[in-house]
């Protein structure tokens, strides 16, 4: 007796630590919940004037943290894809593979943005809009409901999924090209293209931004613009990290990296956050980036053991849903609670994006559910 109770003991010692290490590492979807709150953070904008220097200090955020969801979705893209070897139907492989992005996207996305037609419609018919101007609202939501706005069909629904249509769009040629030229695109065509659209953009004279998403800047819309420039810059953060993950790290090297991803964290949020030097240094440190996100995804480094934890597998679907309702909760403050302070109204901002959050993981596990049902 014992003898099996020492044994049960130990196994479940052994299943506590099971339940507490996953062995996956989480720290990509840590940051990417950090930036999905200084995206909202950059969105309480709003409740103070264009005048005030607090409004310039919180714009900058935003661009920052597409930049950083672009980069890590490139790089997901490009080992993705280049896993698979040589392929023969690179045209329809590159449009599945975008089609599946945004169907794992579908539902959230569609029930996000069910719930600012809802509201806005609310706001028009309280202030009197006509039946017609209110039907033609709802008419003009379907680019944005297939996520071809940033084609140049935009009208402002949920704002902040503007980056998901360039995602998307962008997506396709890169796949193509790393399917059919994998050499090229990893080595020549993704660094170039690169630097020479974040050069680009770093001459924009709109102070702490970047080019307007859905104004068009000759052919294409500066969503675009910004989306493939993130999205090269992770494939060459790809081509970064698979140097890193098949080379030998001994004890004496491991703390090196890890220093080096610390140093180029502390750097770019130090820039991020306390920096007003312009948009061409706040652009530059954008380079670091891809170093950085690279040694994050090798988990080569110390800190990578910080986020081995079962729980933190919620960061990843917190930081969409956060990313997905802020916005209603922002029209609800600007039209419903109007003339309070700044902190107020991002409390209560705060308080309806939590709620839209759940709402919204709701409706959506509804949905899962009848489905099942039905299959």
């Amino acid at each position: 007796m014992a003898v099996n109770s020492t044994h049960t003991r130990h196994s479940f010692e052994i299943d506590c630590k099971n339940e507490l290490k996953s062995g996956r590492n989480y720290e990509l979807d840590f940051l990417k919940l950090v930036m999905a709150v200084l995206v909202f953070v950059t969105h309480t904008h709003s409740f103070v004037s264009k005048d005030s220097s607090l409004y310039g200090y919180l714009t900058h955020f935003g661009p920052a943290s597409v930049q950083f969801f672009f980069i890590i979705s490139g790089m997901l893209m490009a080992n993705s894809i280049v896993k698979q070897g040589e392929v023969e139907d690179c045209g329809k492989r590159s449009a599945q593979y975008v089609v599946n992005k945004y169907k794992g996207m579908f539902l959230p996305l569609t029930v996000a943005l069910f719930i600012v037609i809802v509201i806005q419609l609310a706001v028009k018919i309280l202030s009197g809009t006509s039946v017609s101007n209110c039907l033609k609202y709802v008419i003009n939501a379907i680019p944005e409901f297939f996520m071809v706005q940033l084609c140049g069909t935009y009208v402002a629904y949920n704002r902040p999924v503007w980056y998901i249509s360039a995602m998307l769009l962008c997506m396709l040629p890169l796949a193509y090209m790393l399917f059919r030229r994998k050499q090229f695109t990893l080595y020549v065509f993704a660094p170039i293209t690169a630097l020479c659209t974040l050069g680009f953009m770093s001459q924009t004279d709109v102070k702490w931004s970047v080019l307007t998403a859905e104004k068009m800047y000759g052919a294409v819309t500066g969503g675009v613009i910004r989306g493939m420039c993130g999205l090269c810059f992770g494939i060459c953060a790809y081509t970064i990290y698979d140097k890193i993950k098949n080379m030998e790290f001994d004890k004496q090297k491991r703390i090196k990296l890890t220093v080096l991803e610390v140093f180029l964290y502390a750097v770019y949020y130090f820039v991020l956050i306390f920096s007003r030097f312009g948009n061409q240094s706040y652009m530059t440190v954008w380079l670091l980036l891809p170093i950085a996100i690279a040694i994050t995804f090798s988990g080569k480094s110390y800190v990578a053991r910080l986020f081995e934890f079962r729980w933190m597998r919620f960061f990843a679907p917190l930081s969409l849903s956060i990313y997905l309702n802020h916005h209603a909760a922002r029209v609800v403050v600007t039209n419903f609670y109007p003339g309070r302070g700044y902190l107020q109204s991002s409390a209560i901002m705060a308080v309806y994006t939590v709620g839209f959050c759940l709402l919204n993981y709701i409706v959506v596990s509804a949905i899962k559910r009848l489905r099942k049902k039905g299959a």
